[in-house]
């Protein structure tokens, strides 16, 4: 197993020598809403955890991790099979409007303080590259979070779960997104929080990079702990080495000070390293340290992050 060297390559001026083949640029990104954007699973916890109550037994967080990324009937029936309980489809719909009732009673009072760390500015800088940007999301009420949030106009494309009818990790909501952007799936990456998602990217051939932790994200092609001081470019470059080189194998952590700013242009079609064993695990963060209240990046001192290659198991 190659393991992170201690000094790792600069994103900013000239390319060293290739030892791969070049890789395409990534031209869209398309990221989940609950978990990635905003922290609206712990409204959808509340509310699940509010009917579980009510139908005799407690969710535990464990059992909310089997809700993530799926749509509200299924989510729903996993429920009923936690508290072991038989209803015809009339009751069904009864119970997932009462929850869906709550949920958007709480998330009703939502504002754009809620977005989570630095995506704002993640998100302009991407459209700075001239990358493309999408939200695909299994919620209904995407369109009223985003609207909430104030950042609507952050997207190109947005399919939710009133557009797409299967659930990840069908690729379906993926694929909408994807031909609303007019970008082929290999050029794209999806950020996500949940395993159904990252094999719904996988399954139609698209990156995937997970944002939260590495062990539960494991199949993800890349791992960042979010979004706050990342450079987007060198966040494509690195989920695009990760896929290149070394397949699955590398489980290194790569933790180290970040460099100054790259060319978003050049790193965002870079290809390149400087020997195997320090590409089988590239990653790179700018110091462009993202202001989620402003959405723009400012020149800070030198940030450090954690950005994992997952094990496979």
């Amino acid at each position: 197993m190659a393991m992170a060297p201690s000094s790792w390559p600069s994103l900013s001026g000239p390319s060293p020598p290739s030892v791969i083949s070049p890789i395409e640029p990534i031209e869209a990104a398309i990221f989940d809403l609950d978990g990635v954007i905003v922290d609206t699973a712990k409204y959808h916890y509340m509310a699940w955890k509010r009917l579980a109550n009510e139908l005799g037994f407690d969710l535990t967080p464990a059992d909310n991790e089997r809700l993530k990324g799926v749509s509200r009937m299924r989510s729903l029936e996993i429920i009923l099979e936690l508290a072991g309980l038989r209803i015809d489809d009339e009751r069904k719909a009864e119970l997932a409007d009462k929850k869906n009732r709550w949920y958007v009673q709480y998330i009703s009072q939502l504002s754009p303080s809620e977005i989570l760390p630095g995506v704002p500015g993640f998100i302009d800088g991407l459209r700075a590259m001239g990358v493309k940007t999408g939200l695909a999301s299994a919620s209904k009420n995407a369109p009223l979070i985003l609207e909430r949030l104030q950042i609507t106009a952050l997207f190109d494309a947005v399919v939710d779960g009133n557009t797409a009818s299967k659930a990840k990790p069908d690729p379906e909501a993926f694929q909408i997104a994807m031909e609303r952007l007019g970008v082929d799936a290999r050029r794209c990456v999806v950020f996500e929080d949940a395993a159904a998602g990252i094999e719904a990217a996988h399954r139609v051939g698209m990156y995937a990079v997970g944002v939260g932790d590495p062990e539960i994200l494991r199949y993800a092609d890349y791992v960042i702990p979010g979004f706050a001081g990342l450079d987007p470019a060198a966040v494509l470059h690195a989920v695009m080495l990760a896929r290149r080189i070394g397949g699955c194998s590398a489980k290194p952590t790569a933790r180290r000070d970040a460099s100054a700013p790259s060319d978003a242009a050049a790193a965002r079609n870079a290809g390149t390293a400087s020997d195997a064993d320090t590409a089988i695990d590239a990653g790179a963060a700018g110091d462009t340290n993202a202001s989620s209240g402003s959405g723009t990046a400012s020149d800070a001192a030198a940030t450090r992050y954690t950005g994992t290659r997952p094990t496979r198991s």
